[in-house]
């Protein structure tokens, strides 16, 4: 194209057409929506390439009605209905298309790092995990196409979680019943996915490594810590497990950072902090495990104050046809009495009874 400024003509060069790189996302349910604003953001700000996801998921009608959404916010995107693995088998998507998982269930992350071609594939995922302790923690992963050592860790650590999450089922962390403080603190780990999410891309379309550790977590969605996979016989010293991280990181550790360590055994699952100081010294500042025996525990206290609630509600309904909501509530202090009742308040306000729950 030509310009005229100051009576002189200048020949410029005209704006070539953005490259397409399409992406598969599997799943299209809530961490998805919440994805959006990645696809958004990397799209308006790269003056090259055009990513346009496909959504995969096997709920009627969910990736259509997000393809839609997603149109109403400018973006080019497609669905498939079914489940992403398939997809993937059955060459619905071009070979070298990355691959982003939002699904809640751990189990499902498994089968896609453990399908046939995903080698070829760079993969990024996100998943929200309720702790025994009732912490919200969020993590984070990007593979490289070819790291066969680190997707099969990868995989193997997401199958052991989800034998340890999914037999009281993987119920909604943010709905009714669950922690106030969860709901209030999600858009700041939807951001944190976000931020991952488009950074990582920005290297991968360009064929660069990525900017992220392989699994990184965060407890606030602030700070971000890498996380490292340890297999073992049995349960260990956590500072011998520590240390040995440390010796021979998979990924660099900063000193004066902390990092996570998921430990993981035929008991179980059992994640640590630690903090890598400054001078050198190495001290862990939390631990939580997550085995069957916590899980059964966990079910068992579960079905105690379900029987709970049936007693509360009965006594309730007796004290009503009685007269009045004064004896209804004197009815619950005498059936459950003071302490219990604190107790299943309690109980109600901070979600502890499922050990783990993990949503997309």
């Amino acid at each position: 194209m030509t310009m005229q400024i100051d009576n002189t003509s200048f020949v410029g060069f005209a704006e070539k057409p953005k490259r397409t790189v399409p992406a598969v996302n599997g799943g299209a349910n809530r961490g998805a929506r919440e994805g959006l604003g990645a696809y958004e953001e990397f799209n308006a700000s790269s003056t090259a390439v055009e990513i346009v996801p496909t959504y995969v998921d096997a709920m009627p009608g969910r990736a259509a009605e997000l393809v839609a959404d997603a149109r109403r916010r400018g973006l080019r995107a497609q669905a498939i209905e079914g489940r992403i693995e398939d997809a993937l088998a059955h060459g619905d998507i071009p070979g070298s298309a990355p691959v982003v998982l939002n699904l809640d269930r751990a189990s499902a992350i498994a089968n896609v790092l453990e399908s046939p071609g995903i080698e070829r594939r760079a993969i990024l995922g996100y998943l929200l995990l309720k702790l025994p302790s009732s912490r919200l923690w969020g993590l984070r992963f990007v593979l490289e196409p070819g790291d066969a050592v680190v997707r099969e860790g990868t995989a193997r650590f997401f199958r052991q979680l989800a034998a340890l999450s999914e037999r009281g089922g993987s119920g909604a962390i943010f709905g009714a019943g669950g922690d106030p403080a969860d709901a209030l603190n999600e858009p700041l780990f939807r951001r944190w996915f976000r931020e991952h999410a488009r950074a990582n891309f920005a290297k991968i379309v360009s064929g660069l490594e990525p900017m992220s550790n392989a699994l990184e977590i965060t407890p606030d969605g602030s700070e971000t810590m890498p996380l490292f996979l340890a297999a073992r016989s049995s349960w260990g010293d956590a500072r011998e497990l520590g240390l040995a991280v440390v010796a021979d990181p998979t990924s660099p550790i900063r000193r004066g950072t902390r990092f996570g360590v998921a430990e993981m055994t035929p008991e179980g699952i059992r994640f640590h902090v630690f903090a890598w100081r400054t001078d050198a010294e190495l001290a862990e500042l939390d631990a939580d495990t997550l085995d069957h025996a916590g899980i059964d525990a966990a079910l068992a206290r579960a079905e105690a104050a379900r029987r709970e609630d049936a007693a509360r509600a009965e006594a309730a309904r007796r004290a009503e046809e009685r007269g009045g909501a004064f004896l209804a509530g004197a009815a619950v202090g005498l059936a459950l009495g003071v302490g219990a009742a604190l107790a299943l308040a309690d109980r109600e306000s901070v979600t502890r009874r499922n050990p783990v729950r993990t949503t997309d």
